[in-house]
């Protein structure tokens, strides 16, 4: 369970994330300006990155509990389909 849930965040999780970031510095960049809902989704998506990359360096430090793996695996999965 945790090498599945090491994939996800290395894999999927963050370079999604790191993608959207991107997008929103290019927007930002083609505008020359960033509106209040830019600038606040920046600020989110980087926390959340910051906060996916915290959570590896833990998994694979073995840092969170065997049974905790799972759940936050389907709390992922259930955020990226929002």
């Amino acid at each position: 369970m945790r090498n599945n849930l090491v994939a996800l965040l290395e894999e999927e999780v963050i370079p999604e994330l790191e993608g959207f970031i991107d997008d929103l510095y290019e927007l930002i960049a083609k505008t020359k300006t960033a509106s209040n809902d830019d600038k606040e989704a920046l600020n989110e998506a980087l926390e959340l990155k910051k906060d996916f990359v915290e959570m590896l360096v833990d998994v694979k430090n073995g840092e969170i509990e065997d049974d905790e793996l799972q759940e936050i695996i389907d709390d992922i999965n259930e955020m990226r389909e929002e």
